[in-house]
């Protein structure tokens, strides 16, 4: 039964990591839209760059799923979820944090 609970706990720890990540792809994203406007590149690069900043950000989001499972799961088994977990948060917090900084500064110049 512990070892059901554990792994119930590595899943749920895992939507939240996966909620996160969503987010912060979303927001850097957006970051990366607000630093556009403020280039005097031709309309085609912004769109190009647009959409190419799109399918790695997918990609990386992608990978970032696959892999926080993969060290959650493993982690679980060693007794570091919640190190591990905590890692990740941080992580993805941090990149929440620099794009935020960066709005601003992108803001005030606009």
């Amino acid at each position: 039964m512990r070892r059901i609970l554990t792994y119930v706990l590595v899943y749920l720890l895992w939507l939240v990591t996966a909620a996160l990540g969503v987010l912060s792809a979303v927001w850097v994203h957006g970051t990366l839209q607000l630093a556009l406007v403020t280039t005097s590149w031709h309309r085609y690069s912004l769109n190009a760059v647009d959409k190419f900043s799109m399918f790695f950000l997918g990609l990386l989001l992608l990978g970032m799923f696959i892999f926080s499972e993969y060290y959650y799961r493993t982690g679980a088994r060693k007794g570091k979820l919640l190190s591990r977990f905590g890692l990740f948060t941080a992580v993805e917090l941090g990149i929440l944090l620099v794009m935020y900084g960066i709005r601003l500064v992108l803001v005030k110049r606009l």
